[in-house]
């Protein structure tokens, strides 16, 4: 039986069926035209709240206008908008992931330029949180009650970081990372309430210190140094120590095991005619000079090679070194010489049976008399960056050719490697401005070499060329790429380093530059070599060197496949040279770079950073100001004074700060004139020292 009730709430079924199709068309409304993905950037200050408790509101006031003054237009200027200003915290919203990243970089930059004019009490620290996700938007403007997730997320992140840090979500570094200019390393992953899976979180490299090993730069590291990242149980590193005294040479050979460096070795002395090298050198080069078209020697060629490289192996070891290199069963060749003998084609000496580089997993380390410039070793993270620069000059496809294979290959490691592309219209402005971003640079180009005039010689590009010289000028306290692959005709070819008394600062062609500014790794070409053996050669070399190998080891392998493919006479494989630590791998250090615990954040001397224990997501809005968190404080004080008044007095406490000072301040403030706010908040603090406690006494606290 229909009551009066049914009757007056009608046909139930139909109008919820219209409510909920009403709600759905709703929702798709707001899914389609007003949900958008932005980027949040959240700043908090470091140890604000600490700050105020002992120097005072009105303090904490002239620290957090001097903060707004620094960080507003900074994120106006990278096309960021603030959604929300809370206490000491600041949430901003970007369109682009870059443009966050940038904005940040540049308020940690212009914060540390202010803190180093300030004593450390009075330096603004900030740490920074980015997260990417949909938001509720209407035309320009973000609900700030409508960044739900994507906030909390960037709120969890930001608690992860310490001054002066700044942290990402793997949404935002999905992105940023394609920028160039950005460096990123992974930081962690955490686990998030209410996600399935822990959330990636990776650092923004934006200090220049922060891409440098701390170590001083020598001509041939120590010993601790080399064996730090040695690859994983080496197979014997046999160590080959030359040096050139007048017309001897003084020789060393031993083999070395891993830890233990000898108190004393044995030396040799052999005499030799430096003529007679010189000129089976340049026989040697000439002879790889004179491949035909396919990048080949004839049997002649190449049978003239081996009796030459026998003839320099005869007449640069002695009887006791050849001796001890015929017996070792190492893998490993350490070639250490001084600069007198860097023009030889140690790689190329033959011992009756192989060529040293087929045999050995070799590599140079060089001792000079030239002046060390500062110059440290770039520490590397994953995941590393890289730039391909492919046929710069524009007129070599096969050079373009390559850069697309090698960028083909790495962008199917991307958790291991980001790799950047840049081919045609390059200048030597254009690479001195990026190449110390990147952690391993790949050229595939024209070099020239120029014997009259070393420094001369260098990379050829769109119009300008980069010489030699002008890589020297680069070196400086940011850390230049840790590998160097010039992948370009004669890259490595160099005379002797005969320095002279009077040029102290004489260039030696692009290895020795490029050693000379702090590049761990350079690998370069003797000779012309073809195109399709120079794209086989480094593509097999990027293969093997991120599968696990040293980085000498890559080379030796990569030699050998491209003599697999093309023959012993596709002479392509003689022409490579690797100098430095030949038993370093990159990914034992990239390995040890990502087990290694991160130490925790101390706050600086005479700040106490804020601690934040929960665990649970914290949504923006939800942020306590100092204010809220005091209220209580501030009222026991105030009765505290109010007795202390009724019973003793104290008429100066009562005194009133000016009230036009008072509603200046808030007037300039609340209309984003922060400079004349901040200089009206230090008129107020010196006329009326008393302020502060007059306010509080008054409940006019302002923060």
């Amino acid at each position: 039986m229909e009551t009066n009730n049914d009757k007056k709430r009608g046909p139930v079924s139909e109008n919820v069926t219209d409510i909920l199709k009403e709600r759905d068309r709703l929702d798709q409304i707001l899914r389609k035209e007003y949900r958008k993905e932005v980027t949040i950037v959240l700043t908090d200050i470091c140890g604000y709240t600490s700050y105020i408790d002992t120097r005072g509101d009105i303090s904490g006031r002239v620290m957090l206008l001097k903060h707004n003054e620094l960080l507003l237009p900074e994120i106006k200027r990278h096309n960021g908008k603030v959604v929300e200003m809370v206490g000491d915290a600041v949430m901003a919203s970007f369109s682009s992931q870059s443009d966050a990243v940038k904005a940040s970089i540049g308020i940690q930059k212009i914060l540390r330029d202010y803190n180093n004019k300030k004593e450390t009490r009075e330096k603004i620290q900030v740490k920074i949180g980015i997260n990417y996700g949909k938001v509720l938007v209407d035309d320009t403007a973000l609900y700030q009650g409508f960044t739900g997730d994507v906030a909390n997320v960037a709120a969890r992140i930001q608690s992860q970081a310490g001054p002066d840090e700044i942290l990402v979500s793997k949404t935002v570094y999905d992105k940023a990372c394609e920028d160039d200019e950005i460096l990123m390393r992974f930081y962690k992953a955490i686990p998030l309430k209410g996600k399935a899976e822990p959330v990636e979180i990776y650092r923004v490299v934006w200090q220049e210190n922060e891409s440098l090993i701390d170590v001083d730069q020598t001509a041939v590291p120590s010993e601790s140094s080399i064996s730090r990242h040695r690859a994983k149980d080496p197979k014997g590193l046999f160590q080959l120590e030359i040096a050139r005294d007048g017309d001897r040479l003084k020789l060393s050979a031993y083999e070395q095991i891993p830890g233990e460096e000898s108190t004393i070795r044995h030396y040799e002395e052999v005499p030799i005619s430096m003529d007679m090298v010189k000129t089976k050198c340049r026989n040697m080069i000439d002879t790889l000079n004179k491949t035909n078209r396919s990048g080949c020697l004839d049997k002649k060629a190449l049978n003239h090679l081996k009796q030459t490289g026998q003839m320099l192996y005869d007449e640069l070891f002695s009887l006791g070194v050849k001796e001890k290199l015929k017996k070792t069963r190492a893998e490993y060749l350490s070639l250490k010489i001084d600069d007198y003998l860097v023009h030889v084609p140690w790689e190329l000496l033959f011992d009756g049976q192989q060529f040293l580089c087929l045999r050995f997993n070799m590599g140079r380390l060089v001792k000079t008399r030239q002046s060390m410039p500062a110059a440290r070793m770039r520490k590397m993270a994953l995941p590393l960056k890289m730039l391909i620069l492919a046929d710069p000059s524009g007129d070599l496809k096969g050079a373009y050719k390559e850069g697309i294979r090698i960028r083909d290959h790495m962008d199917q490691q991307r958790d291991l490697i980001n790799t950047f592309l840049d081919s045609g219209n390059i200048t030597a402005d254009s690479i001195k401005t990026k190449l110390r971003s990147f952690d391993i640079v790949h050229f595939a180009g024209h070099a020239d070499y120029n014997l009259k005039d070393a420094g001369d010689s260098g990379w050829l590009l769109s119009g300008t060329n980069l010489k030699a010289r002008d890589i020297t000028k680069m070196i400086g306290v940011t850390a230049m790429p840790a590998l160097i692959f010039s992948n370009a005709c004669q890259s490595a070819r160099t005379e002797e380093w005969l320095q002279n008394v009077y040029f102290k600062d004489e260039i030696f062609g692009l290895t020795n530059a490029f050693l000379l500014a702090g590049v761990r790794h350079y690998v370069g070409t003797f000779w012309e070599i073809s195109d399709e053996h120079s794209s086989h050669f480094a593509l097999y070399f990027y293969k093997n060197l991120f599968s696990g190998r040293s980085i000498g080891e890559a080379i030796r392998l990569s030699r050998l496949s491209l003599i697999k493919k093309h023959g012993e006479d596709a002479i392509g494989w003689a022409s490579y040279a690797l100098y430095g630590d030949p038993t370093f791998s990159y990914q034992e250090q990239l390995e040890t770079a990502e087990i290694r615990e991160k130490p925790e954040h101390r706050p600086p001397s005479g700040i106490d950073q804020d601690v934040r224990t929960r665990e649970e997501v914290i949504d923006f809005s939800q942020k306590e100001s100092p204010k809220k968190t005091r209220v209580w404080v501030a009222m026991a004080l105030a009765m505290i004074l109010f007795v202390a008044v009724i019973f003793w007095g104290y008429p100066g406490m009562m005194r009133e700060p000016s009230q036009d000072y008072e509603k200046t301040i808030l007037t300039l403030y609340n209309a984003g004139d922060f400079q004349e706010a901040l200089g009206a908040c230090e008129a107020l603090e010196k006329k009326y020292p008393e302020a502060c406690l007059a306010y509080l006494i008054q409940g006019h606290i302002f923060l």
